[in-house]
């Protein structure tokens, strides 16, 4: 029989940020999962913007989740040896009128102006991107290369064998008060860190989850690595060299996980209307993002069964809300704080 304090069935961000501050408090843990190629974070461009939609939102916590999110990135580039981070400002592209009044609007606000700049005219905007209007600096924005993130730490775990690939098997998981017992396993508390999978999950498939899928494309054009990201109706990542990640392109019914013909063109044709060069696209794929309707994640504890947790639910952006949150969960489930924050509690769908 092994033991563990938790068992995590999944290991994406979510799972990954979970394990990381369980083990920062001394816990052990071991993980399940069969590592999904196309699954949310191995797909996902990992940009990290303060301001936000039409409207130019500034998320209130933003600050908040920001140095908590350069914390637990500096601590996981430590303990993995890698760069996760890349400071890269996002040029966004004022495309009309409407536009550009509300974002002189906006920018009078002193909690929105301490993020924001003017850029000035850049050759590859003017001459290789069709662009017309202004460009102005979101200068708070970073980059997180969640795909490395995820298989650097995996590997972590699984030279610790710390993690068993393959699918979750839920008839061959047993409860009692104390223990959950799975295939040899023994843990007192088991969470489920599954992204979009959780609607097959048979204890945890009452929340409303509202997963989309999202397709991006990975593509060469003809100049180096730009040292911003740019955002003009489709968001440009620089990735290195000449590749550049651009998406996305969504679809709130589908089939299946598999990149289709449909969005590809649907990204080449928008790509081809902005850029004023050829391009080559290198890859197209695509995941199910496990959203929820108020954009928020969704911890706790199943309201029948203690054992039996759930960390899930943060969609399109899980690298600014990863962080803080999961450590507010693990506050929770280490005795820190006596109850979760009712924006991301379970209770709210009870």
């Amino acid at each position: 029989m092994i033991e563990t304090d938790y068992l995590i069935v999944g290991q994406g961000i979510a799972g990954t940020l979970i394990s990381h501050e369980l083990i920062k408090r001394g816990k052990t843990v071991l993980h399940v999962d069969r590592g999904h190629k196309n699954s949310s974070s191995s797909v996902a461009a990992g940009v990290v913007n303060p301001i936000t939609g039409r409207r130019f939102v500034l998320k209130s916590d933003f600050l908040q989740l920001k140095v908590k999110a350069l914390q637990v990135y500096a601590e996981l580039e430590e303990l993995l040896q890698i760069q996760l981070v890349q400071h890269l400002p996002m040029i966004r592209i004022l495309r009309n009128e409407d536009e550009v009044k509300r974002w002189e609007e906006r920018k009078e606000d002193p909690d929105f102006s301490t993020h924001v700049g003017d850029f000035p005219k850049d050759s590859f905007l003017s001459e290789v991107l069709k662009i017309k209007g202004n460009s102005v600096a979101i200068k708070a924005a970073f980059k997180l290369n969640v795909s490395d993130l995820v298989a650097c730490y995996r590997n972590l775990l699984d030279v610790n064998k710390l993690i068993i690939e393959e699918e979750f098997d839920f008839s061959a998981l047993s409860i009692n008060l104390e223990n959950c017992n799975y295939k040899g396993i023994q843990a007192p508390k088991i969470v489920f860190c599954e992204g979009a999978k959780i609607v097959q999950n048979p204890y945890f498939n009452f929340i409303p989850m509202q997963p989309s899928k999202g397709q991006a494309l990975i593509v060469e054009l003809p100049v180096e690595k730009l040292p911003y990201m740019i955002n003009a109706g489709l968001i440009i990542v620089p990735e290195g060299d000449n590749r550049y990640w651009v998406g996305t392109a969504n679809k709130w019914k589908y089939e299946d996980e598999i990149a289709e013909d449909e969005l590809e063109k649907r990204l080449e044709s928008k790509l081809r209307s902005l850029v004023g060069c050829d391009f080559k696209v290198i890859s197209s794929a695509a995941a199910i993002r496990p959203g929820i309707k108020d954009r928020m994640p969704v911890m706790g504890a199943h309201p029948e069964n203690d054992n039996l947790l759930v960390f899930n639910g943060l969609g399109t952006k899980g690298s600014s809300l990863g962080p803080l949150w999961a450590a507010h969960f693990v506050d929770f489930l280490s005795g820190d704080i006596e109850k979760l924050n009712s924006k991301v509690s379970i209770e709210r769908f009870l």
